[in-house]
């Protein structure tokens, strides 16, 4: 199978590093410094304690790499825009595109037939692909939906650490490609992840949301690490607040989530010291993605007639913060 991996972040570098080390020949979307390093090094990846080294192919040449069969999206959802030129020449009629992206991504409205989800089917949702420029290069029928529950870093270019948890959920979005579902997570399996084909990848993706639809914007607006903002008294309601106009959402379109709000909050707290992706990028004084994470949660929302005033004011406020310090770019 020929698979690129477009996106050279932590998550883009460790599942290419780990998909080269199982002989499967990835080859990285890079740029820049990483592109140098791994070039003239190789990409070294520390998983579970010890470090390894791998040649890797990598390129900024995505018209010389050619349509693939299988295209890994490890970029964050709102860059995803911009990068659809680079992006296209990677597409043929045939390839698919598994995006491993934070928040409810833009294919979510296309080809949903969950009962009482028709005010939504079929939608561009603002949040997320306002200008139906996304869906357009990358229809919900080449789309295969993924949920990664993976933690990354790069300390320097050509390096990638990572700890924790390294699953990435698989699933059908089109109701096309279950058997290219199976053959990917297979694929991720020999590569060392835990790589299950859930049946419904949408509730999966709510899941996911769950926890990080009050953790992210809340340590942008308090610069709190997990432990602080899910053990906080008064922090900590507000978080209730927010998962609870969440869930309402989730109920609405036909998803229940497997644990209960407090539950969560406790999970969320064992993280201790650790600074969200969202607070890593305002450290950093990146665009963060505040859309797809917490305004589509207002706008599917507002669609399905149920209210979100906390989220609403989360947003407006957490918005601001990043407009104000540059952090912040609006939907296409």
């Amino acid at each position: 199978m020929k698979i690129a991996v477009f996106g050279a972040g932590a998550i883009g570098c460790f599942v290419a590093g780990m998909m080269a080390r199982a002989g499967l020949s990835p080859t990285l979307i890079a740029r820049g410094a990483m592109l140098e390093a791994v070039r003239r090094d190789g990409l070294t990846v520390n998983f579970e304690g010890r470090d390894f080294t791998v040649p890797l192919q990598a390129t900024d040449d995505t018209a010389a790499a050619g349509p693939q069969d299988l295209v890994i999206l490890t970029t964050k959802a709102h860059q995803i825009i911009d990068a659809l030129p680079a992006l296209t020449p990677l597409i043929g009629p045939e390839t698919l595109v598994m995006p491993a992206i934070n928040g409810i991504p833009w294919w979510y409205c296309k080809g949903l037939t969950a009962p009482g989800t028709e005010k939504i089917a079929g939608r561009d949702l603002a949040s997320c692909d306002p200008s139906g420029r996304i869906d357009a290069v990358i229809p919900v029928n080449q789309v295969l939906g993924a949920v990664v529950y993976l933690a990354a870093s790069i300390p320097e270019p050509g390096r990638v650490d990572t700890v924790g948890p390294k699953t990435l959920l698989v699933g059908d979005a089109g109701h096309g490609n279950a058997e290219m579902a199976r053959k990917v997570a297979e694929l991720l399996c020999l590569s060392g992840f835990e790589a299950p084909v859930v049946d419904d990848i949408r509730a999966a993706v709510w899941t996911k949301l769950w926890g990080n639809v009050h953790s992210n914007p809340l340590s942008v607006a308090t610069m709190g690490t997990m432990e602080q903002i899910c053990s906080d008294p008064q922090v900590s309601d507000v978080s209730r607040r927010i998962m609870q106009e969440t869930e309402a959402v989730a109920n609405a379109v036909g998803v229940t989530f497997p644990m209960t709000i407090e539950d969560r909050l406790i999970e969320g707290a064992k993280l201790g010291p650790f600074r969200t992706s969202m607070l890593q990028d305002f450290d950093k004084g990146r665009p963060i993605e505040l859309d797809a994470i917490l305004g589509v949660v207002s706008e599917i929302g507002g669609l399905m007639g149920i209210e979100t005033p906390a989220i609403d004011m989360l947003y407006a406020i957490v918005k601001m913060r990043a407009s104000v310090a540059g952090c912040y770019e609006p939907p296409m």
